[in-house]
């Protein structure tokens, strides 16, 4: 089964207009997506482990992230959702994919790595 993976796509124009890279995007996502110890709270004589999460479970979560904020009066939030299409899919180009099973000339059989040519 091949591991699925978010794509974003964006417009460098569109990038460039609130002043971002694509590598800003890579930073910004990293930075949401951590997770720190968050200590732990005395709670008469028990302990509470507090451990929060910034995981993304889904893709939605992901638009949500906060980019910064437009330059209009307002100075509204300006979400990933805002700059790029957030889409999911399977690993392309898939690797190791497909296998080629052979018997040589002395009837030893082989495994070796197959190219497949697919046409959407």
């Amino acid at each position: 089964m091949l591991p699925e993976q978010i794509y974003l796509d964006y417009s460098q124009e569109r990038l460039a207009s609130y002043g971002l890279q694509p590598s800003n995007l890579k930073d910004i996502l990293g930075a949401r997506n951590i997770t720190l110890p968050g200590g732990q709270i005395e709670v008469d004589a028990t302990s509470v482990q507090i451990d929060p999460s910034g995981k993304f479970t889904n893709p939605q979560q992901i638009g949500e992230v906060i980019i910064g904020s437009s330059s209009s009066a307002g100075q509204s939030p300006v979400y990933l959702r805002d700059l790029v299409d957030i889409s999911r899919g399977y690993q392309s180009p898939a690797r190791y994919l497909n296998y080629l099973t052979w018997a040589d000339k002395n009837g030893a059989w082989h495994r070796s790595r197959a190219v497949t040519l697919a046409v959407q």
